[in-house]
């Protein structure tokens, strides 16, 4: 998030990680884009994302929430002394509605955008880059969207390929030789 905000301040683009998140395919998530892809609807594949996202994320949590009518697709920094927090949530947030667009297609919308951080002095470029209704100052930055998306079938399924991901992300997990406090707080 360093850079982010180096970005940012050096550009006088206050809404730098907005760009950012709104350029950033599915695809540039790596295995974590392959399981979301192979897996069967879509809220299995935001689970995968949320399970598996420390294969590509070491210092948030991702999160998927439902209610009766609305789904919440929620990033999480839990690691101490982030710097510019509200820069990398744009990104997340911009990232993960790229992210539903590509497994529900053109037709998704967002119901809502939530921003844990306040107003920006310009709203303008949150509301073209993003086309949904804003929330500011809440207690978690979220997408929030319509719960039927949920049950949606992808058409990029792929059983044998899921399983063969999963297999691999598993090894890559069991590889990874962070410290304990690291492994705690995720």
């Amino acid at each position: 998030t360093r850079l982010l905000g180096l970005c940012a301040d050096r550009t006088g683009c206050a809404h730098f990680g907005l760009l950012i998140g709104d350029a950033t395919p599915l695809e540039a998530l790596g295995i974590v884009a392959e399981l979301a892809k192979s897996a069967a609807d879509v809220r299995t594949a935001l689970r995968l994302m949320c399970r598996f996202m420390t294969l590509t994320d070491g210092g948030g949590l991702l999160t998927l929430s439902e209610t009766s009518q609305l789904a919440s697709f929620s990033y999480s920094v839990y690691e101490p002394g982030v710097e510019r927090t509200e820069i990398l949530g744009d990104n997340i947030l911009a990232a993960s509605c790229n992210v539903l667009r590509a497994l529900c297609g053109r037709k998704w919308r967002a119901h809502e955008i939530r921003f844990s951080h306040r107003p920006p002095a310009d709203i303008r470029p949150y509301t073209e880059i993003l086309k949904a209704p804003l929330r500011f100052d809440v207690e978690q930055s979220a997408v929030v969207f319509e719960r039927a998306w949920l049950d949606a079938p992808l058409v990029s399924a792929d059983p044998a390929r899921l399983r063969v991901l999963k297999a691999k992300a598993r090894a890559l997990e069991a590889s990874e030789t962070g410290d304990l406090v690291a492994q705690v707080r995720r």
